[in-house]
């Protein structure tokens, strides 16, 4: 099958045609337009496939069974583990410490792959998809075959494909968050628009550094055991603290308004904001990243996947903030903005 056949090139572009002749609408325009880069959709179906694999991950490839019927009674292995993990169920005895592969099943339906990452088989290690292997039958067959311990190959790239997308979208999802805050406040308030008097400052530097202490500085030992638990545990903290962090600043923010009522004639003074963050930014990026990664993750109590998330997110969030403030300076400089601001 050629690429003309796979992505329907032609019966799509006459499709994209007649809809232009009905006035579409805007997002139907993008969609066509974004169906004839044929490398653009070959990417989509591709991360999609790469989606599914990791949603299906103990489907496809478990040392559990799909569906078994053992001693007449049915059962579902791979479905119970999810309800065992959350503590809403426990294996019967019977299959406490067992070799799945070992039962004698009245019927059995086995994964594609009959293995798990961290299953080892010490007869056939370090060998290869096309070497010969000491199995029972093909359906215990190492299809890309072991590593140097006896790991199956293919069972590891399926299930690693769930932490690769994890580590990807909580990472870049937390830079995003910090780039886009970072870079809307530079580019929208530059370093004219932001005037506040001298107690406001005062009250507002406080108030962050009292709530970062206590939000986050005397909750880091609960942060970083949550981080050691699970990415669950540690999504709550988390919350907690920003929440915390939160409320604090609403605290002082209503003591600034009640500062201001007082009838004193403080001077107020532009705050550079667009220059603070630009110099954070470059200190930021001026530091190498990798020793930047391994330092923070030093300090750690319990490394683990997830800190490692949070890590990269931390340490890769200014070119998001330099498009986003990029993009508000020249938004701001339009026209109708001008306009709207005389």
């Amino acid at each position: 099958m050629n690429m003309f056949n796979l992505f329907n090139r032609k019966a799509r572009e006459e499709k994209i045609v007649a809809m232009q002749d009905n006035n579409e609408s805007y997002w139907t325009i993008v969609r066509q337009q974004f169906y004839k880069n044929r490398i653009a959709v070959f990417c989509l179906r591709l991360v999609f496939s790469f989606v599914f694999i990791a949603l299906f991950a103990d489907f496809l490839a478990n040392e559990k069974p799909l569906v078994a019927k053992y001693e007449n009674t049915l059962y579902f292995p791979v479905f119970k583990e999810y309800a065992v993990d959350l503590g809403m169920a426990d294996w019967q005895p019977e299959f406490r410490n067992v070799s799945w592969k070992d039962l004698n099943y009245d019927f059995v339906v086995w994964p594609l792959v009959p293995y798990l990452p961290r299953n080892i088989d010490v007869i056939n290690t370090w060998v290869g998809p096309f070497d010969s292997q000491n199995v029972e039958s093909s359906k215990w067959k190492h299809w890309l075959g072991t590593d140097d311990l006896g790991h199956d190959v293919l069972a590891g790239m399926i299930h690693g494909t769930r932490i690769a997308l994890l580590v990807g979208i909580v990472s870049m999802g937390i830079a995003a968050l910090i780039g886009i805050f970072f870079g809307a406040i530079a580019g929208y308030y530059g370093d004219d628009k932001l005037k506040m008097n001298i107690p406001t400052i005062i009250s507002y530097v406080l108030g962050f550094f009292i709530a970062v202490f206590y939000a986050f500085g005397t909750r880091s030992y609960v942060l970083t055991d949550a981080i050691g638990t699970s990415f669950g545990s540690f999504v709550v903290e988390l919350f907690w603290s920003i929440l915390l962090f939160v409320a604090i600043m609403a605290f002082f923010r209503i003591l600034v308004f009640f500062i201001n009522k007082i009838p004193l004639n403080f001077k107020k003074i532009s705050i550079p904001i667009d220059i603070l963050i630009s110099r954070l930014i470059e200190i930021v990026v001026s530091i190498p990243q990798l020793f930047l990664i391994i330092s923070i993750a030093a300090v750690v109590a319990k490394p683990s996947i997830f800190i490692v998330m949070v890590i990269i997110g931390l340490t890769t969030w200014t070119g998001i903030a330099r498009f986003t403030r990029a993009e508000f300076l020249r938004i701001r400089n339009l026209e109708f903005i001008e306009a709207a601001s005389a």
